[in-house]
């Protein structure tokens, strides 16, 4: 894993660590107070998947951003450098003129 993907990652969850930690004490601390230990493997398997899942929910979105940033940057690369299209049809000619501009020259 690169300094940047784990900075990035750092830093999401940083930032979830807060609605996180309420999620938790709803979802766990809670239950424990009003008795939901005694029910045994039930609440064990409650609190695996409270604890697992947005954790793996962070990553995933950790890994989609990061995919997304890395398609636009090639993106935005291969656009620059190919010198093709519209943009750079015009760039090239000097311009678009519209028939009912007037222009100054």
């Amino acid at each position: 894993m690169t300094t940047t993907a784990r900075s990035t990652l750092a830093s999401a969850f940083r930032r979830a660590a807060l609605p996180l930690g309420c999620y938790y004490t709803v979802t766990l601390l809670m239950p424990l107070a009003n008795g939901a230990a005694q029910s045994g493997v039930a609440f064990v398997d409650h609190a695996v998947v409270v604890l697992i899942v947005p954790l793996l929910l962070i990553l995933v979105f950790c890994v989609v951003d990061a995919a997304g940033r890395l398609l636009a940057r090639t993106w935005r690369g291969r656009n620059q450098s190919s010198g093709s299209g519209i943009v750079a049809a015009a760039c090239r000619s000097g311009g678009v003129r519209f028939s009912g501009a007037q222009t100054r020259e």
